[in-house]
């Protein structure tokens, strides 16, 4: 399948992102969907930044560009949770991040 091949060369272009530039992702645990969004616990001191990676099996280098698209607070789950039964939207954005970092830590916890 062409979309899981696409998503597991992801994945590897960021393996190879936090082990090519370690200075950059020392103390920072990652969260990646496999497609464009990278969740970190904090942000990076710039807004914007490239980083060139080069896989060990592939002759072609990669440029990567994380920038910062919006910081979420948990400020917005706990409001959502105490207005239950009202009207309020649910912070679809941050549930969707929780998930994929819940998944990220069990894909690196057991899948070699």
């Amino acid at each position: 399948d062409l979309a899981k091949s696409k998503v597991e060369f992801n994945r590897k272009l960021v393996g190879c992102l936090v082990t090519d530039h370690p200075a950059a992702f020392r103390s920072r645990v990652l969260a990646f969907d496999g497609r464009k969004n990278l969740y970190t616990p904090e942000a990076f001191p710039e807004e914007e930044k490239f980083f060139t990676v080069k896989p060990p099996d592939d002759r072609s280098t990669f440029t990567l560009r994380i920038r910062l698209a919006s910081v979420m607070t948990m400020d917005s789950l706990t409001e959502w949770f105490r207005r239950a039964g009202s009207q309020a939207e649910m912070p679809v954005d941050l549930v969707n991040s929780l998930d994929i970092a819940l998944r990220q830590n069990l894909l690196d916890r057991y899948i070699p």
